[in-house]
């Protein structure tokens, strides 16, 4: 049995005709404006999708004036690039050749700079409060990680999808681990000045939804060395992994130091001298490029060190000044904030620096250990003394 829609006015019902679409520009812009409409019913709450670019230009080659354009670059709340085909049931193309060409975008993925796609988000959505949310870097951390990665979305959207393109679609979303697929038919229905649209999924939503799920579980966990390790030759740095297992070592064996590893998005590990903090190791998303650094945090040193002649002026200059940490600066190898002193692993891949650098760190983790004792000490005196 079918279906038929009516319009209800003043208690007066009208038939409503479906209507295809005059151009192809007409049902990408009503994409373009409305995202949600391509969330399927099993997203999770608080699914949102976000418009990145329309017509987002593809160079063929770097050697090469030709380039593609995907009708749709758009990414969900979890930082996972979605790239949309927008095509109308009256083209031709709607079937095979729409699919290679969607492969061919898809394959040019990972070489995408993360930097460049949030200069366009921050464009499409300039008057928006998606910018306050979600124009952050750990945000576009995770945009870059799942480009690297190879882990997105690609959908179809359509006034109808044929059999045949369902049957690809599929397939697709079944033979790939990280690439959800599926398909979109927006239709619409008038009856005079009302406009109806309707949103149907196509497509393997189910074993979609599984994807999402784990997707979620992996990028926001506690992480293990190893996870660490291997996180880190994934973001294409592998030089850097037995940096940080000397860092690993060094911290446990030589400091005597306690490594716990965060729970979030990017991996993280915090070195503790009893319930006090001396530094982190992070991997992160910096000036659109992977950073791998160890980061000394000041307020936390100043509390620590309060009462000695430690001033933040003090251990800024413990902290920097080692031999080759001028030229290192000049590298943007060491940089300074308000708040942190950080070090790209890069800079202690060198011997020399490395030995400096570990003198300096036990010359922090002593001091600390003065100021922990005594701080334990008035505490029990307090304690015993009932104050």
């Amino acid at each position: 049995m079918g279906s038929n829609l009516y319009f209800v006015s003043d208690g007066l019902a009208s038939a409503m005709a479906e209507y295809r679409y005059d151009t192809e520009d007409e049902l990408q812009k009503l994409i373009a404006d409305n995202p949600s409409l391509l969330l399927r019913d099993g997203d999770r709450d608080g699914a949102r999708l976000m418009l990145v670019a329309r017509e987002y230009e593809m160079a063929v080659s770097e050697d090469s004036t030709a380039s593609y354009y995907l009708d749709h670059l758009m990414v969900n709340q979890a930082g996972v690039p979605v790239l949309v085909e927008v095509k109308r049931s009256t083209d031709t193309r709607t079937k095979r050749e729409v699919v290679a060409q969607m492969i061919d975008y898809a394959s040019r993925v990972s070489t995408w700079d993360a930097g460049e796609l949030r200069e366009q988000f921050r464009e499409s959505n300039a008057d928006s409060e998606l910018l306050e949310e979600y124009d952050t870097d750990e945000f576009w951390e995770q945009v870059a990680t799942c480009l690297k990665a190879e882990r997105f979305q690609l959908v179809f959207a359509a006034d109808r999808i044929p059999v045949t393109l369902k049957t690809m679609i599929e397939f697709l979303d079944r033979s790939m681990s990280d690439i959800g697929v599926y398909g979109v038919e927006l239709r619409q229905y008038k009856a005079g000045n009302a406009h109806l649209l309707s949103s149907n999924v196509v497509g393997n939503t189910l074993a979609e939804q599984r994807k999402d799920l784990s997707s979620a579980k992996r990028v926001n966990r506690f992480w293990t060395l190893d996870e660490c390790l291997e996180n880190i030759r994934g973001r294409g740095m592998p030089e850097l992994v037995p940096v940080v297992e000397d860092i690993w070592n060094f911290t446990v064996n030589d400091l005597a130091l306690v490594c716990k590893f965060r729970h979030g998005k990017r991996p993280s590990f915090r070195a503790y001298l009893g319930e006090w903090s001396l530094f982190e190791v992070t991997a992160w998303w910096r000036k659109q490029e992977h950073v791998c650094t160890l980061d000394f945090f000041l307020p936390n040193h100043v509390s620590h060190l309060a009462g000695t002649e430690w001033d933040e002026a003090k251990l800024r200059a413990m902290l920097t000044d080692l031999p080759g940490a001028d030229k290192a600066k000049s590298k943007g190898l060491i940089w300074e904030t308000p708040k942190c002193v950080y070090f790209d692993l890069h800079i202690l891949g060198d011997p020399e620096f490395f030995y400096s650098f570990k003198q300096m760190v036990i010359k922090l983790r002593d001091l600390t250990a003065t100021a922990l004792n005594s701080h334990n000490s008035q505490n029990s005196k307090s304690a015993s003394t009932g104050i």
